[in-house]
């Protein structure tokens, strides 16, 4: 469990947090003009103590964190990873990928223009001494819990009109409280880049339309937890026949083999790979709609049928951690199940 603190920032030595680019062969020499992915903003000592284990935080132990993460064409950071952690068990690797929410970084430049490229994150927490009487606390919540989160074009209509003007793009950090029923309230904003263009209030208007879960799996209250929400607004919006600009969501259910075995054609027995994908729009919740059979492996088995039969198991989180929304955004929903060979016919007598 990760909690809020609100003491100790003082008392704390400015934290290790340096990235190194997933980068060519050490002999290789970038090309005129490119450049690795590098920072634009590291996270402040207050970040850090917002995810401090909460264990850890009362005895004032320290600890360390390496992750990895894609950073995408426009500096944002997702599929992090915890990669190492000391130590083990404490906490420290998913406050280091919580934590990374605050992290603005340029992106690796290749041949003139901006690429997708990976970073390691080596992340140190300092030990401290800490107050009497220990460390005050709340829970923090990750974004994937979120169960409501605004679609894009509630984002494209909370699009700030300075910057929009001005046709650039930008992004907010919040810290946010949870409410009994689960609705997001008493937003600050805890970064803004750029600044004096209104991305920071933009996201605020859009705080009301996202909502976390009243309990957690193991029957905890959220109520007055803590919710550190990033808002990605990013040019494409301006762009009327642009495609939806979305994140790449988590997975959060899935259908099982039994639940496929269910669903196929009665009296088949298949054996080997089967492989089918779908194309579908994901809708509020993070459920799949709309989809149709984009591919499927045997072909003419049915098997497409079968997996439009089990799509409504599949659910993704409505919001990413760098930023973006899914619901409204098409996706390809891939399924592979493998069947054994059937058993050798029984001998004769």
């Amino acid at each position: 469990m990760v909690f809020v603190k609100r003491a100790l920032l003082a008392a704390l030595s400015v934290f290790a947090a340096t990235t190194a680019a997933a980068a060519p062969p050490a002999d290789s020499k970038l090309a005129p003009g490119d450049s690795n992915a590098d920072w634009l903003k590291k996270p402040t000592q207050a970040d850090l103590m917002a995810v401090w284990p909460h264990d850890a935080a009362q005895v004032g132990a320290g600890g360390k964190a390496l992750i990895g993460c894609k950073v995408t064409e426009r500096g944002l950071l997702n599929s992090c990873v915890v990669l190492s952690e000391s130590p083990a068990g404490a906490g420290f690797g998913a406050a280091a990928v919580m934590v990374s929410s605050q992290f603005l970084m340029k992106p690796a430049i290749r041949n003139g223009k901006p690429v997708e490229s990976e970073v390691r994150i080596p992340i140190t927490f300092p030990s401290y001494e800490p107050p009497q009487g220990g460390v005050e606390g709340r829970m923090l919540l990750p974004v994937a819990l979120l169960t409501v989160a605004p679609t894009y074009a509630q984002v494209v209509e909370a699009y700030p009109a300075k910057a929009r003007a001005k046709g650039a793009g930008g992004r907010a950090a919040l810290s946010c409280n949870v409410r009994s029923d689960g609705q997001i309230q008493y937003c600050t904003v805890l970064t803004e880049d750029p600044g004096g263009l209104g991305f920071g209030a933009a996201a605020k208007s859009l705080a009301p339309l996202f909502k976390a879960p009243t309990t957690l799996a193991d029957g905890r209250s959220t109520r007055g937890a803590v919710m550190q929400i990033s808002v990605v607004f990013v040019t494409d919006m301006l762009k009327s026949d642009s495609t939806p600009v979305v994140g790449k969501p988590n997975w959060i259910s899935a259908p099982t083999a039994q639940q496929f075995t269910a669903a196929m054609p009665k009296g088949s027995e298949p054996t080997g790979t089967i492989r089918v994908a779908l194309d579908c729009l994901i809708a509020p919740g993070g459920h799949v709609s709309d989809c149709k059979v984009a591919s499927e492996s045997p072909p003419d088995k049915g098997f497409g049928a079968s997996a439009l039969a089990v799509a409504p198991y599949v659910q993704v989180s409505v919001w990413t951690p760098e930023g973006l929304p899914t619901v409204g955004a098409r996706l390809r929903v891939p399924f592979r199940f493998e069947f054994g060979a059937p058993p050798p016919p029984a001998p004769k007598p």
